[in-house]
């Protein structure tokens, strides 16, 4: 099983309004990505940025080649759940036609699109290099169609923790829409040689990471959303919506 390793680069973007459905195009990098901000101002986020989260391209071929040993478990008792789908100032809703997805994502984030880079779009705080939204995705094996094939909701999140050197925070399992999904919330250290504006004695120190996984479609999908010790619980607002909307079905 290869180790997860750290990001190394980052997302920039200016987003446009916040009414409507967003349609994904490969326009759309052009519109929101490197046009929004200046070249110099981009290439100094890119390099700082990345460098916190997890590779979604390592995290879900990881599970993929876990769950050959991992105990099936379908829980019953799983509490079924009606998708997020609270409108607010923060938040502004956003749908990928071609692959297949919907969520409300972070209203002022940038939009990246992670063409062979291992995720499908990513979006990124302009002001803060620990907050990112990732959506990820990849074939899941061969007869497996929900999460709780991959195995135990606690166990399987304890391993995650463990490859990230973190601690597991919290772990739930809800139903929505036919769709099983398992929440995670992790505690791991941060890279602390990034530059943070503010005082010393005021900087964070923990990342603070929610992550979702699910299966749907064929594929195993996940979504990252991750800030800091410091910015994340008045952040958690627009953070936590980001996970609890997504579905992989339009």
């Amino acid at each position: 099983m290869k180790l997860f390793g750290l990001w190394i680069g980052a997302l920039i973007f200016f987003s446009g309004t916040a009414s409507g459905w967003h349609i994904a195009s490969k326009s759309r990098q052009g519109v929101w990505g490197a046009k929004a901000i200046a070249k110099g101002t981009a290439a100094a986020l890119l390099g700082a940025s990345l460098l916190v989260g997890y590779q979604e391209a390592t995290i879900l071929p990881a599970l993929a080649a876990d769950e050959a040993a991992a105990t099936e478990s379908v829980d019953n008792s799983i509490p079924k759940v009606p998708l997020y789908t609270k409108k607010s100032a923060d938040t502004m809703p956003y749908t990928d036609v071609g692959r297949g997805f919907k969520m409300l994502r972070p209203f002022g984030f940038n939009e990246f699109e992670g063409a062979g880079s291992g995720y499908l779009v990513k979006f990124a705080s302009l002001f803060d290099v620990d907050e990112n939204v990732v959506v990820g995705s990849v074939p899941a094996t061969a007869g497996k169609t929900s999460i709780t094939q991959y195995g135990d909701l606690q166990v399987l999140g304890e391993k995650l923790a463990a490859k990230r050197g973190g601690n597991l925070v919290s772990a739930k399992a809800r139903e929505t829409d036919g769709i099983v999904f398992y929440t995670y919330t992790f505690d791991s250290p941060l890279d602390l040689s990034l530059p943070r504006p503010g005082s010393k004695s005021l900087k964070p120190t923990r990342l603070v990471e929610l992550y979702q996984l699910c299966v749907n479609k064929g594929r195993l999908w996940s979504v990252q959303a991750t800030s800091n010790d410091k910015v994340f619980p008045d952040h958690q607002r627009y953070l936590q919506p980001a996970v609890d909307s997504f579905l992989p079905r339009l």
